[in-house]
């Protein structure tokens, strides 16, 4: 199971595979379906667990 967190960089959420199990804070369980969204500002990965519920993660963009 893969522990993730608000700090959990990008790239890392990323790697995440549909039927990856995770858990986030009280969350856990089986990814089924990864909703991803980029703007100019942030970025929202939406992990929605085999139980229906729903983990959002917004990262904010930093300029370099």
């Amino acid at each position: 199971m893969k522990r993730i967190d608000n700090n959990t960089v990008v790239s890392d959420l990323l790697a995440i595979k549909a039927g990856n199990d995770i858990s986030f804070g009280e969350q856990s369980g089986r990814v089924e379906v990864i909703d991803f969204e980029e703007t100019n500002t942030y970025w929202e990965i939406i992990f929605t667990l085999a139980s229906t519920e729903k983990i959002y993660i917004r990262k904010e963009k930093t300029s370099c």
